[in-house]
C-alpha cells in the first residue's frame, strides 16, 4: 500500500471511530478498524482515482461537509439520499476526477475546451465584470500604499487559487444524471479597479464559477474592499497572454455595472440563455429587484447573486455588520443600503427550488391524497419541492410535513391557529379530501376542456362531466 493511500485510510477511520460508528455496530474499536481495512485493501484502482471509504451509516451531509471541495451542488444530498445503496456494509469506492468533456484520470491529460489557446479566437465562456466601488474616495482616505496591498491580497487569495475543486451533478441526457469531483479552471484579469473573471461555458462550470464571484464579494468585503459586479455570457476572445479581451458579454457586463445602485452582483439578460439558466443554483441566484441609479435602463433579469447567503454559509454569519464597518462615506451611503436590505432579503424565509418556480400547495395536495388512495409514495419531484419548503422557514416546515402525513396515509396533524389564515383553510381542505367528504378537482384543466367543447363542438369527457 502507498504511504499516502495509509495515511488516508487512517484519517478516515479515526474520523469514524471519533464518530462512534463502530459503537453503534456494536464493535470494538479494533474489530471495526479491521472491517474497515479489508474493504480498503480489496479495492484496487487505476491511475488517476482514489479510494473512499463508504460507511453508510455515516450521515451524507457529513460525508460532504468531509471533503475538500471549495463548491458542492445544492442537490447533492438528495441526489446521493436518493442513488443510496439499501446495503449498510462497509464498502472502498474507486473516485476520480472528471474533465470537462467527462472523461476521468490525471491532470496530466489534456483538459479539452480549458486550455487559452495559442493565438486570441471567439469561444463562449461566462464572466464576470467586478470594480472596486469609490475607489477614489478610499485612495484619500487609506493612501496609495495601503490600498495596492489590500488589492494584492485580494489578488492572491481569491483570484490566484487555480482550479477550484467542485462536486456536481451533470445530466448525461434528458434521463440520466450522475454526481461527478472535477476541477474547474477559473482565469482572471485586473486593470486598476477593475477585475475580469471568467471560464468556458461548459455545463458543469456554470454554477461553481458563480460560487467563485460570490467568495471574491465575500472576501473582499472581509479585507474592506466594496466590489459592484455583473454577470454575462457570450462569444468573446478572453486571451490573457496578449491581453486582447473582446466581446458582446463584456460590453454587457461592463455597462450593467456601472448602471447599479449598491454593493452587489446582477445577472445580465445573457444569462437567461436556457443552457445556462438551467444551471443556477437557487442557492447562489435569487430574483430580486435590483437597485439602479436613476435614468439608467433596468437589468431584463431581475436575478441576483446571492451572495450574502455564501457569506452567511462560509463564515456563520450575517454580512450586515461587514457592510456597516466599511460604510464610511455619506456619498456612498444609498450603496451600503441598499446592500444591507438586499442581505436581509436574503436571509428572509425564500423559497429556494429548481427553477424558482413558487410551490404551487394546490398541485402537492391533489398529488398527496392521490398517493394516500393508491398506497403509493409522492413522486421524486413532488419529494424534492416538500424538502425545499421545508428549508424555507417555520410555516413552510409545517405545511411540508402536514402534506406529507397526509400522502403517507397518517392522520393529519393539529392545524396551528398560528399559521396565516389562508394557509390554515388550504390545509383544513386537504384533511377533508384526505377522509374522503371532499375532492380536490384540477379546475384548469376541466375549464379548457369546457371551451374546447363550446368552440367545436366535441361532448365533455366522462371525467370533465
Amino acid at each position: 500500500m502507498l504511504e499516502s493511500e495509509d495515511t488516508d485510510f487512517e484519517k478516515v477511520v479515526a474520523t469514524h471511530l471519533a464518530e462512534g460508528l463502530h459503537i453503534r455496530r456494536g464493535l470494538t474499536a479494533e474489530q471495526y478498524t479491521a472491517t474497515c481495512r479489508k474493504a480498503w485493501d480489496e479495492c484496487h484502482v487505476s491511475p488517476g482515482f482514489h479510494k473512499v471509504l463508504i460507511d453508510p451509516l455515516e450521515p451524507i451531509e457529513r460525508k460532504i461537509a468531509k471533503g475538500a471541495q471549495e463548491y458542492v451542488h445544492w442537490r447533492m444530498a438528495d441526489e446521493l439520499e436518493a442513488q443510496k445503496d439499501p446495503s449498510t456494509e462497509i464498502r472502498c469506492a474507486a473516485v476520480g476526477t472528471v474533465k470537462p468533456d467527462l472523461s476521468a484520470g490525471s491532470d496530466d491529460g489534456p483538459i479539452i475546451t480549458t486550455e487559452e489557446p495559442d493565438t486570441p479566437e471567439m469561444r463562449r465562456y461566462i464572466l464576470g465584470v467586478f470594480d472596486v466601488l469609490g475607489f477614489s474616495a478610499l485612495l484619500q482616505e487609506k493612501g496609495l500604499t495601503e490600498i495596492t496591498a489590500l488589492y494584492s491580497k485580494l489578488i492572491a487569495e481569491v483570484l490566484t487559487k487555480g482550479r477550484m475543486k467542485s462536486f456536481s451533478i451533470v445530466r448525461f441526457s434528458d434521463t440520466q444524471r450522475g454526481s461527478v469531483l472535477g476541477t474547474v479552471p477559473i482565469r482572471h484579469a485586473h486593470f486598476s479597479d477593475t477585475i475580469l473573471l471568467w471560464v468556458p461555458l461548459v455545463q458543469h462550470f456554470i454554477a461553481p464559477f458563480m460560487a467563485r464571484c460570490a467568495d471574491m464579494i465575500c472576501e473582499a468585503l472581509k479585507m474592506g474592499l466594496p466590489l459592484r459586479g455583473a454577470l454575462s455570457v457570450g462569444s468573446a476572445v478572453m486571451h490573457s497572454r496578449t491581453g486582447t479581451f473582446v466581446g458582446a458579454p463584456i460590453v454587457e457586463a461592463a455597462k450593467l455595472e456601472q448602471t447599479q445602485d449598491w454593493l452587489g452582483v446582477s445577472l445580465g439578460p445573457s444569462m437567461l440563455a436556457a443552457d445556462v439558466a438551467s444551471e443556477f443554483d437557487p442557492t447562489l441566484v435569487i430574483p430580486y429587484e435590483i437597485p439602479f441609479k436613476k435614468g439608467k435602463a433596468n437589468n431584463l433579469s431581475d436575478l441576483a447573486l446571492d451572495w450574502p447567503s455564501r457569506f452567511r454559509a462560509r463564515f456563520g454569519v450575517s454580512p450586515v455588520e461587514a457592510i456597516r464597518v466599511i460604510d464610511r462615506s455619506p456619498v456612498h451611503r444609498v450603496y451600503y443600503d441598499n446592500a444591507v436590505k438586499f442581505a436581509e432579503f436574503s436571509a428572509g424565509p425564500v423559497f429556494r427550488s429548481d427553477g424558482f418556480h413558487r410551490p404551487n400547495l394546490g398541485e402537492l395536495a391533489h398529488a398527496a391524497v392521490q398517493a394516500r388512495q393508491q398506497n403509493m409514495p409522492l413522486s421524486h419531484r413532488h419529494q424534492l419541492i416538500l424538502k425545499d419548503l421545508c428549508r424555507t422557514d417555520a410555516v413552510g416546515e409545517v405545511v411540508a410535513k402536514f402534506i406529507q402525513r397526509i400522502a403517507a396515509g397518517d392522520n393529519p396533524s393539529k392545524i396551528s391557529k398560528t399559521l396565516p389564515r389562508g394557509i390554515q383553510r388550504s390545509l383544513r381542505e386537504l384533511s377533508l379530501a384526505a377522509q374522503g367528504t371532499a375532492k380536490f378537482i384540477q379546475l384548469v384543466p376541466c375549464v379548457v376542456e369546457v371551451i374546447c367543447m363550446r368552440l367545436s363542438g366535441i361532448p365533455l369527457s366522462q371525467g370533465g362531466e
